[in-house]
């Protein structure tokens, strides 16, 4: 029996029921008319309850990683103080060399959109560590929002920046622990990305020299 015959005969029964409950001289219109009403028409909700989302959706869309993201590009983001350069990203001539996650995201994407956004955020989380140690910023056992707030104070990050990547990381968390993101939301975040990272790594060169 295919779901729209069950979904007619539930409506059926639980009609007839309210129709003769209303009909029967000594009873009227009370709860549980409502509530054979309220079962006669559930079937026929429950398809729209499941696609409506919850406060802040119960998936990563487009509009949401484009709002954080349009924060951050809106500024500069600055940087100062010195910064002990990680080992493993330093080449034989000493020299800093940042590498580009984007490509290996962009692969990770096309069979998982949600993992993508979660890779991007601890690339986020990455700089932002190094920009506090560049800042003189103790972030051990520091949530990454709070270190955030606080290169914020110390005008590190701007504003705009700051609360965009507050969002960023919120949604990478949020993805972290299973909220679907959408292909076309991943593809957002890999496309601004690159700039994203660029001006945190541009930070991070201006507090090594």
């Amino acid at each position: 029996m295919t779901n729209s015959w069950i979904r007619i005969l539930l409506t059926a029964a639980a009609g007839s029921l309210a129709v003769v409950h209303v009909l029967w001289p000594t009873l009227a219109i009370d709860t549980v008319t409502l509530a054979l009403i309220a079962l006669a028409a559930l079937p026929w909700f429950l398809p729209l309850l499941k696609s409506l989302e919850l406060p802040g959706g119960i998936k990563i869309e487009l509009r949401d990683v484009k709002a954080a993201t349009e924060k951050i590009t809106s500024d500069v983001i600055t940087g100062k103080g010195e910064l002990k350069a990680d080992p493993a990203a330093v080449s034989g001539r000493g020299d800093v060399r940042f590498t580009d996650p984007i490509g290996t995201l962009r692969h990770v994407a096309d069979r998982d959109p949600t993992l993508a956004v979660v890779g991007f955020r601890i690339e986020i989380e990455k700089r932002l560590l190094r920009i506090a140690e560049a800042n003189q910023i103790d972030a051990r056992r520091m949530p990454l929002s709070i270190l955030v707030g606080e290169l914020r104070t110390q005008e590190v990050l701007p504003p705009n920046v700051a609360s965009g990547l507050t969002d960023l990381i919120a949604l990478g968390n949020r993805a972290a622990h299973g909220v679907e993101v959408t292909p076309d939301a991943a593809n957002w975040v890999l496309d601004v990305g690159p700039s994203i990272l660029s001006d945190l790594d541009a930070s991070i060169k201006r507090g090594n020299t």
